[in-house]
């Protein structure tokens, strides 16, 4: 009877049969555990070897001599061009793949589809073929794989990460998914570069939520907080696991593509200071935590159809009350508005205004300065006015016209000034501003008076943004 192991590959690894790919050996027979055999490669962790000891409790010997013939399996794959088949693996200790750093020392296309990592697996630096595929792998306390350069698709959907997963200055090429994949403490993607599509995004809740199980093979030890461990085999709320993230870190990562973390939970600090986002990232249904940080972080997208997850990531900022994040996405949303060919012209123009105006509500300086500029800009167009055909002008007239129409709006659209202004040089010069262009000027002057009314408005509501109870 040949091993009990059975399993159908994912994509692209769908070619390959569901069975257990290793050949028999007659060094190290099939074990028999209970009414069914393992080969030492799929050997359950808790289940005893030929010699009657756990898989478990293997000497470093033993996990050595597992792990040469690991290395040889990829080995022997990557002379024939072929691809690596470790579906199923049970790794009873720690396991490094340092030999396969460097392009000289490339991995073939592997797939370590529902591995499982008893403790420690290192894959820093390591450099992988076309394709990987961790899909529905389960890894020990720590999984390394910091500057890993991965092919063209690394796979990790529903992979199960114990404790700390480090993914730091990671490169991946054209397809990265952790779809449901579950996090343990930390996530660490701190300036990885995504080259295409990532795929973070968890699984969309329902009333069922918590009810579906899922038993997973692991080393014997405490559990975390809401799982039950017994026998080496942990049993933990299925949609729960896939949905949540605890610490996540992607301060300073690029993602090329699409980056989508729809229907995840953030359950504790996020960073994505200095991340760079050369498409909107999707949040559709996710759960931000308070302590979420965009400082720094670049959002290149301004297209129409970018409006939507920037309405969403500002809705959730909203939610936690970040009010500077939740202008800034606003931002995002209104000029990604403005570029849809279905928004009405007007809508498009008042948006314009605002973001040239205030930058849409964020800035405190840029409606002041404007209010400056305007008023030099009339006041040498007053002065122009007053000067014309030799007249001798008030030196002070045309400054003191352009600042009452600040304090005093619409004033030249009274036909009588003297009557709302005393007799004096000031009133003189005005009336030969008015003699002079009387159209022009009480024209002008109602610009004035419509713009200076406009900026200070903006600057109240610029205020009101930056100052109202978070």
């Amino acid at each position: 009877m040949p091993c009990a192991f059975h399993a159908r590959r994912p994509w692209p690894f769908r070619g390959l049969g569901p069975g257990c790919q290793f050949a028999e050996d007659p060094v190290h027979p099939l074990v028999e555990s209970g009414d069914e055999q393992w080969c030492r490669f799929h050997l359950p962790l808790d289940a005893p070897g030929a010699d009657g000891v756990r898989k478990v409790d293997w000497d470093g010997k033993k996990f050595a001599t597992f792990n040469e013939a690991i290395f040889a399996h990829i080995d022997t794959a990557k002379e024939a061009s072929q691809r690596a088949d470790l579906t199923g693996v049970v790794f009873p200790g720690d396991i490094s793949f340092d030999r396969y750093r460097g392009e000289e020392k490339e991995l073939p296309a592997i797939i370590f589809f529902k591995a499982h990592f008893g403790s420690d697996a290192d894959f820093s630096e390591a450099q992988f073929g076309s394709s990987a595929s961790f899909g529905e792998a389960h890894f020990g306390s720590d999984a390394d794989f910091s500057e890993a350069q991965f092919g063209s698709s690394a796979d990790f959907r529903e992979a199960h990460f114990g404790s700390d997963a480090d993914f730091s200055e990671a490169h991946f090429g054209s397809y990265a998914s952790f779809g449901e994949t579950h996090f343990g403490s930390s996530a660490d993607f701190r300036e990885a570069h995504f080259g295409s599509d990532a795929f973070f995004s968890g699984v969309a809740e329902d009333g069922g939520v918590g009810e579906r199980r899922e038993a997973v093979t692991l080393e014997s030890r405490p559990g975390e907080a809401g799982e039950t461990v017994t026998m080496g085999v942990v049993t933990a709320p299925a949609r729960a696991a896939r949905n949540d993230f605890r610490r996540a870190d992607f301060s300073r990562a690029r993602f090329r593509g699409s980056a989508v973390f729809s229907n995840r939970r953030f359950t504790d600090t996020t960073r994505f200071v200095g991340a760079t986002f050369h498409q909107a990232p999707k949040f559709h249904n996710a759960a931000l935590h308070q302590d979420t940080d965009f400082t720094g972080a670049a959002f290149l997208d301004r297209s129409g159809r970018a409006a939507p997850a920037y309405r969403t990531l500002k809705l959730a900022m909203e939610q936690v009350r970040a009010r500077d994040e939740e202008g800034m996405f606003y931002a995002l949303e209104m000029e990604s508005r403005r570029r849809r060919d279905d928004t009405p012209k007007a809508v498009k123009l008042f948006s314009l205004l605002y973001e040239v105006g205030s930058d849409y509500g964020r800035s405190l300086v840029r409606p002041l300065v404007l209010l400056v500029g305007v008023t030099l800009l009339f006041y040498l167009i007053y002065a122009a006015l007053g000067s014309e055909g030799g007249r001798e002008a008030y030196p002070g007239a045309p400054l003191r016209l352009a600042m009452e129409q600040i304090v005093r709006p619409f004033a030249l659209l009274t036909t009588d000034y003297e009557s709302i202004a005393p007799y004096s040089d000031y009133t003189e010069q005005v009336r030969k501003i008015l003699d002079g262009a009387p159209f022009a000027a009480r024209a002008l002057a109602t610009v004035q008076s419509l713009l200076s009314l406009g900026l200070i408005a903006l600057f109240i509501l610029a205020l009101r943004r930056r100052f109202r109870m978070a």
